[in-house]
């Protein structure tokens, strides 16, 4: 009830009834007007989870995934629904679930730190840590947003990107190769892997004065019987 809404929360009925018609509103939760023996009875007040998701920046949707511990992203409109728990009867002023939450599965955080960890150990420099992690963390959201896959798949493809500029002549220039957490802010990893082996290439067909200099030298001094 709004009543008891209101009590748990420490506001009057009135604002909590504001408060309510203007979530639902917003589409962060489905108000279901419901009657008993033709009068009014309790509302039932539940949850939209598409609606609070899409209200999540997305820098932070990484972290809602494992909050929430999901695996698959599956759509909330594609899951099976689940029946809502029961609870007890309107004397119970406090109206406690019968049923015990479910219990979270382990180990998704520590998976998905180990994969930050070895993004930040297969990058060619290990400067300014703190910043380097949450840039991968970042990158790792935007990814799985622009290539629609899950935090995982996103983490595997950019993991591999920063082999590959580890191998490269770019990120082998040592101080002049950019911070960890500047190259993921720049967003290089979407950069054309052609232009992380240019500057190998130009140096290489490049000559310097003095080394011509030495070749001219050379040639001057043969003699032609």
């Amino acid at each position: 009830s709004v009543k008891y809404i209101a009590s748990e929360v420490g506001v009057s009925e009135r604002h909590c009834r504001t408060v309510l018609n203007r979530l639902a509103a917003d589409g962060l939760i489905i108000i279901t007007r419901r009657r008993a023996g033709g009068s009014q009875a309790t509302n039932k007040y539940d949850i939209n989870p598409e609606g609070c998701i899409a209200c999540v920046p997305a820098q932070r949707l990484a972290t809602l995934r494992r909050l929430v511990r999901s695996t698959d992203c599956t759509p909330c409109s594609l899951q099976t629904a689940q029946p809502a728990p029961k609870t007890r009867t309107r004397e119970n002023s406090k109206q406690e679930q019968l049923l015990k939450p479910p219990t979270e599965p382990q180990g998704s955080t520590d998976s998905d730190a180990e994969q930050h960890r070895q993004i930040y150990a297969a990058y060619p420099r290990h400067v300014g840590r703190g910043r380097a992690m949450d840039a991968i963390e970042k990158a790792i959201v935007r990814i799985a947003v622009e290539r629609e896959t899950t935090t995982t798949g996103a983490a595997v493809w950019l993991l591999a990107k920063v082999r590959d500029y580890a191998a490269s002549p770019a990120g082998q220039r040592g101080e002049y190769t950019p911070h960890p957490s500047t190259w993921m802010n720049q967003e290089r990893y979407t950069d054309d892997p052609n232009e992380w082996k240019r500057g190998e290439a130009d140096r290489r067909n490049r000559r310097t004065d003095s080394e011509w200099a030495g070749k001219d030298d050379h040639l001057t001094s043969i003699t032609v019987e």
